[in-house]
């Protein structure tokens, strides 16, 4: 009975550990309800326990797994405690720092960084920027050789101590970038040596570049100091006969106009700011493969003037300074081709001085000639800007109309013989012209063209002379 009375006692004693409802429960309980009740238990434990041991199962096989994910990361990873000791590296960070399984414990890992940039490190993970934002620094390896590394640091998980830093190795993006800069800085002096001013562009035509000798040109400190004194470049263009301008009407870029000219003229005139000089620069434009606009502008004062000192003298009239007959065929070819394809209004006006024979028969050629110089004058000052003037030949004089219909030549033609003969030449000589007018007809050419105002100019002349025929 003794014995009895002892197990239940201990069995009550186990039982007791489930919880006070069961220490109640099972007060006065006999000993084979004790018994039953701790075979129960017993069961219950090992399920637990079971339990237990497939979740400590799934725990390693999942530290397992990311020691794996961390040992082979394509990146080397180390951690660190809070005194900045490597504790752990994966594969990659073991091969850099050739760590050996008791080095890399005692190992701070401010050994690794070059010298100079321990302050930048420190900084970063005392102010916490480190939470936000990477750190690019050289590290150096056992063979003392320094690579270039972008840092990522991550505290450990909530209830441990220490650091999960993260290296990115931008060796190879820093070489790069250093080739590319001096790639850059040898293609600027290179650009900078150049003779030529260098314009460049970008495909949506915003002004991306100009050389020294280009701001030196227009007296300006760099790009941003030329866009406030100056609208654009094409801006500054002087427009003269012979040179190419920007025509307002046309919605293009200036580039674009040069290069799609007609008459493919790329001589511009600029005037220089700090010399106060006109100078002339012939335009050399390319597109880069990257789509950039490159403009060239080579100074050709010396040779322009040369070739206007020729033209000069080849296409414009020695005595009257207006165009001679072959500068003014050359302007009809083009004309005529152009109007004629476009349908539009072309027309001639043909003159030439009644009985100006007698002038220089009665008071000299030098007289004769101030009157041609002076009839010059009051045609030009009467003309558009877009018409051509020229001497035909001797006393006689043509004149080319753009864009002006046969009726309003007849007028302009009109006005201009009585302009002439209200006029007081040198030597207080009066004189009339007689006119020949036409107008371009769908079956022309220019041979019957200029054939026609020729009758009808002599046709004024049979007719009594000083007057118009059209």
């Amino acid at each position: 009975m003794e014995e009895n009375k002892e197990l239940r006692e201990k069995a009550y004693e186990i039982i007791k550990r489930k919880g006070e409802f069961f220490s109640l429960k099972f007060q006065h309980s006999d000993l084979k309800t004790l018994l039953h009740e701790l075979d129960v238990y017993q069961a219950e434990l090992e399920a637990q326990n079971e339990e237990l041991r497939n979740k400590e199962l799934a725990l390693i096989n999942a530290n397992v797994k990311n020691q794996k994910l961390f040992n082979e990361a394509p990146f080397p990873y180390l951690l660190l405690d809070n005194s900045l000791v490597i504790i752990e590296a994966n594969f990659l960070a073991q091969d850099f720092f050739n760590f050996t399984k008791s080095k890399k414990s005692t190992v701070l890992f401010s050994t690794y960084i070059k010298q100079g940039e321990m302050k930048k490190f420190l900084n970063w993970i005392v102010s916490n920027e480190y939470k936000n934002n990477y750190l690019e620094l050289d590290l150096v390896n056992f063979n003392k050789k320094s690579n270039r590394f972008r840092l990522y640091l991550k505290d450990y998980e909530k209830g441990k101590e220490g650091y999960l830093l993260s290296l990115r190795d931008v060796q190879k993006e820093v070489d790069l970038a250093e080739d590319l800069n001096k790639k850059n800085l040898l293609l600027n002096e290179i650009t900078q040596n150049q003779e030529n001013m260098i314009i460049v562009y970008d495909n949506e035509y915003n002004l991306l570049f100009l050389n020294d000798k280009f701001l030196e040109f227009y007296a300006s400190k760099d790009i941003s100091d030329f866009r406030i004194k100056y609208d654009s470049i094409d801006c500054t263009f002087i427009k003269n006969e012979g040179f190419f301008s920007v025509d307002t009407k046309i919605n293009l870029h200036w580039t674009d106009m040069m290069i799609n000219s007609e008459q493919k003229n790329n001589l511009i005139l600029i005037n220089e700011k700090k010399s106060d000089e006109v100078k002339a620069f012939i335009v050399s434009i390319s597109r880069s493969k990257t789509d950039h606009i490159i403009c060239s502008l080579s100074e050709v004062t010396d040779i322009s003037l040369e070739k206007r000192k020729l033209e000069k003298r080849v296409f414009y009239d020695e005595l009257t300074q207006i165009y001679n007959r072959a500068k003014f065929n050359d302007f009809l070819n083009t004309e005529f081709s152009f109007f004629k394809r476009q349908s539009l209004d072309l027309s001639i006006v043909m003159f030439d001085i009644d009985f100006f024979k007698d002038i220089n028969d009665n008071f000299g050629h030098d007289v004769g000639d101030e009157v041609l110089k002076y009839l010059s004058d009051i045609v030009a000052k009467r003309l558009r800007e877009s018409d051509i003037f020229a001497r035909w030949g001797g006393e006689e004089f043509i004149i080319l109309l753009k864009a002006c219909s046969k009726e309003d030549a007849c007028n302009f033609a009109q006005n201009l013989r009585s302009n002439i003969e209200d006029a007081i030449f040198p030597n207080e000589i009066k004189i009339t012209c007689s006119f020949g007018v036409t107008a371009t007809l769908p079956d022309d050419s220019i041979k019957t063209f200029l054939k026609r105002v020729d009758e009808l100019l002599y046709e004024s002349k049979r007719n009594g002379r000083n007057q118009v025929t059209c």
